[in-house]
């Protein structure tokens, strides 16, 4: 009896080892390898996931079809690591200026820029996945400017907001297309 789809993607998400992995992939049918190997989730599963599959599926003698192109960032990516230690950097290169030059008007209005273009970044990359560009620069600018006027108390709202406004806009029609062609 084959197992599902769901069986073996579920343990690949909770990280289970590929070796408890590989025999339910052998059981799986091939329209389902052929629909994980096209879809090309890569920010989900790791490289020897879809290393496994292609096995299975040349060992079966399936020509493998082209993948759909991965335009994201991996999980735990060097971008995603660098982005979180830069927002520390210059969260506490911020804090050690105030505490040298506390009355600087003007190193508090770019610290509050700085840190609302921090939180900007979380729906500006949301958009940008979901192929809205200009509402993900929109987000960027409008958190930055609520940093500046209310701080922190300006940012995270904006940030929160315009996350939820993109998560609640369909995916721009490019996107639609790429995924009904690629199952």
């Amino acid at each position: 009896m084959a197992r599902s789809e769901s069986d073996w993607v579920n343990m690949a998400i909770a990280r289970l080892p590929l070796n408890l992995i590989k025999p339910k992939l052998k059981e799986s049918p091939t329209e389902e390898l052929l629909s994980f190997w096209c879809k090309n989730r890569r920010d989900k599963f790791a490289d020897d996931l879809f290393d496994a599959v292609r096995d299975v599926l040349q060992s079966r003698d399936i020509p493998l079809p082209e993948q759909q192109p991965f335009t994201g960032k991996k999980k735990g990516s060097k971008t995603e690591i660098g982005t979180g230690i830069g927002g520390l950097i210059v969260y506490y290169a911020y804090k050690r200026l105030i505490e040298e030059f506390p009355d600087s008007f003007i190193l508090n209005l770019l610290g509050a820029i700085a840190i609302g273009c921090l939180f900007g970044l979380v729906p500006y990359f949301v958009a940008k996945h979901r192929g809205h560009a200009k509402l993900s620069k929109g987000s960027l600018i409008a958190c930055a400017i609520s940093g500046a006027i209310f701080g922190l108390f300006g940012s995270v709202p904006m940030a929160v907001i315009f996350t939820i406004v993109t998560l609640l806009q369909k995916k721009t029609l490019k996107q639609d297309i790429a995924e009904q062609t690629h199952g």
